[in-house]
């Protein structure tokens, strides 16, 4: 690569260089996992007839191959006994905020409470308001209980609704950083959701996931584009 003979020559030993890093950096990868031991989790398995079958059937739009394949694998992680971290990486508009929310909607079916985090106050808005159309679609009789939770809130009204996350009465929190507050006292904590998750520390997201009081931890979807 220093001393080529020709550009084909040196394109080659680069075109070498980056497969041996893209080997290596596997390699450390399926090292790692095999050698990981994991946390307790609690397992939350597809439930037939409760809220997620209930928003597939009332999306004004079908879900995609990729949305659908997504969510076999995220079934598959949320039923296991180890907390469970998973990046889900797509493209800019590809729709990862259906399995967010469709993930959300299985943890609630197991009876646990979910959390919803994006790095800003616009953002965590955006994700708020469509999840919320998403939500008004569904009958009455199977809405889950939403709320946002922003720096911006009035202190009365954050203490009205940090007294209802704690007695279990909120099924789902959607917020900025303020959610991952380690003050806050989750009633049955089991799933939680990073947008961009580039954006925040590893410490805020563990405090969130060390929450709970029994020793098992939720599992985690960081949500990330492509691009990034």
């Amino acid at each position: 690569m220093h001393f080529p003979s020709s550009s084909e020559s040196y394109i080659g030993a680069l075109e070498a260089l980056a497969l041996y890093e893209l080997i290596y950096l596997q390699l450390l990868i399926i090292h790692r996992k095999i050698n990981e031991v994991k946390d307790k989790g609690v397992p939350k398995p597809r439930v037939s007839g409760g809220y997620f079958d209930t928003m597939i059937e009332h999306l004004p739009w079908d879900l995609t191959p990729a949305q659908v394949d997504g969510l076999e694998q995220m079934d598959k992680y949320m039923s296991s006994e180890t907390s469970e971290q998973v990046l889900l990486s797509a493209d800019v508009g590809a729709g990862k905020s259906v399995i967010a929310q469709l993930a959300c909607m299985q943890s609630l079916d197991n009876g646990y409470q979910s959390v919803l985090a994006a790095p800003t106050e616009v953002l965590a808005l955006q994700l708020f308001d469509t999840f919320t159309k998403t939500v008004n679609l569904m009958p009455d009789t199977m809405r889950p209980t939403l709320v946002f939770l922003g720096g911006k809130m009035k202190a009365a009204e954050k203490r009205e609704v940090l007294k209802y996350i704690k007695t279990g009465d909120i099924d789902i929190v959607v917020g900025t950083h303020s959610v991952l507050n380690a003050s806050i006292e989750y009633r049955n904590l089991g799933m939680v959701v990073i947008d961009e998750q580039q954006k925040f520390g590893s410490k805020q997201r563990e405090s969130l996931l060390d929450s709970r009081t029994d020793g098992r931890k939720p599992d985690l979807l960081a949500q990330t584009a492509t691009p990034i």
